[in-house]
């Protein structure tokens, strides 16, 4: 009697054979008959062999993939996978990480600076809903920065940088997301159509209180350099011709929107929008100059009969004096702060990292102020690299998807949106 679950193989198959062979040979059997069995017999035989060899190659394919969905996981409907999903390679999943922290960053920064336009236009307290969405996607965001930092600081095995690395996008995209979900209320608060005529009267007067505040910030900082030297004005050397680049800029996008209100109230709100971003950057490239060349002033003050013969840092030597090294620290994160947030066009990972960790709260002063000078270091390298930057580059106003880097049209001429509140555009 067969077992249960017995299946036949060679060695049986070789019986039924033999018997079957046996039977057409037997003397009982008539020699025509003898002779029809003979084919029969090695035709049943080659069929049963073959059965059994397949069923064979069937076990062991069925078991070595039941082996191989239990490595890789459940499939589709419960059944097994014979293959997993491939892990990103890990100098692709940092790099991805980088550009999600610049974009992330830009699209944070921007947001901010939009808020503050809505709040001139509509009130602090309309806006108070975007504030906070801009602080939460900041909180967000820094945890992704100190992730970066202690990546770059170190050398963690390659599951725990993997891991990392997921942190970090995985706190970019609740930055993200956060901001695109007031979007859309925040399109509808600013209505920018609706009120062109009252925006492009502002934008216009402040435009033309502009030049003079450029004018008295290099009025402050060329007598500075004979003084101090080249190396504590280098953050902000080249902001005011820039911010001159600036104005021009956007003096030429308030001509174009007056001249398209009254019959395209979309593309007269589309050229507002870019002159205010680039008032904006303007002044704050303007206020940032004056504020280096007061710092300076008031370092070499406090240092008083301690200041060194000839051209010197001032900032450099009251960071060696313990009283004062917190004056020195602040003035180099708003210098850093300031040449990121006015040329993010242009600035890498890198220097952003830097920033951040001289921005969080709690940092000794001589970290901070060692971060916040790398930060300014690498920001001006990527500068140098970037050279010369196009006054719609400047501080981003003109990010990826909408153009390359210093687009100002695309290839029909037709202007180019700028980035806005809200997330990175994908």
């Amino acid at each position: 009697m067969r077992r249960r679950g017995h299946r036949p193989g060679a060695a049986t198959a070789l019986l039924v054979v033999g018997a079957l062979a046996a039977v057409a040979a037997s003397p009982g059997a008539e020699n025509g008959a003898g002779d029809l069995w003979i084919p029969v017999v090695a035709v049943a035989a080659v069929a049963l062999v073959t059965l059994v060899a397949v069923r064979r190659r069937g076990a062991s394919a069925a078991a070595r993939g039941a082996a191989q969905g239990r490595e890789a996981g459940p499939g589709v409907r419960g059944r097994p996978r014979r293959y997993g999903p491939r892990p990103t390679p890990l100098p692709e999943l940092d790099a991805q990480a980088s550009q999600q922290l610049v974009a992330t960053d830009d699209a944070v920064r921007t947001s901010h600076e939009d808020v503050g336009f809505a709040a001139a236009q509509a009130g602090a307290p309309a806006v108070k809903p975007f504030a906070e969405a801009v602080d939460y996607a900041r909180e967000e965001l820094a945890v992704a920065f100190r992730l970066r930092a202690r990546l770059d600081d170190g050398t963690p095995d390659e599951a725990t940088r993997r891991q990392m690395l997921d942190e970090i996008l995985s706190h970019c995209t609740q930055a993200n997301r956060r901001l695109d979900a007031e979007a859309g209320a925040f399109d509808r608060l600013r209505g920018l159509e609706a009120d062109v005529p009252e925006l492009l009267e502002q934008a216009e007067a402040r435009a033309t209180a502009l030049p003079g505040r450029i004018a008295a910030a290099e009025h402050e900082l060329a007598p500075l350099a004979a003084a101090y030297g080249a190396e504590p004005l280098a953050p902000v050397a080249g902001h005011p011709a820039q911010a001159r680049a600036l104005l021009d800029f956007a003096r030429e996008r308030l001509d174009l929107a007056r001249a398209a209100v009254g019959t395209d109230h979309g593309r007269a709100a589309l050229f507002v929008r870019l002159a205010e971003g680039a008032l904006g950057q303007a002044a704050t490239l303007a206020e940032a100059t004056a504020r280096r060349a007061a710092d300076l002033r008031e370092a070499d003050a406090l240092l008083g009969s301690d200041r060194p013969p000839g051209p010197y840092d001032p900032l450099a030597a009251l960071r060696q004096d313990g009283p004062y090294a917190d004056f020195a620290a602040r003035s180099e994160v708003a210098a850093a702060r300031d040449l990121i947030s006015t040329h993010r066009g242009a600035i890498g990972c890198a220097a952003r990292t830097n920033l951040a960790g001289a921005e969080r709260s709690g940092v000794p002063p001589a970290e901070s102020d060692h971060l916040a000078r790398a930060a300014q270091r690498l920001a001006l390298n990527d500068l140098t690299a970037r050279t010369p930057l196009s006054p719609a580059a400047l501080g981003g106003l003109l990010l990826p998807p909408h153009g390359a880097f210093g687009a100002t049209s695309g290839p029909t001429g037709e202007e180019m949106a700028p980035a806005t509140f809200g997330g990175p555009r994908a």
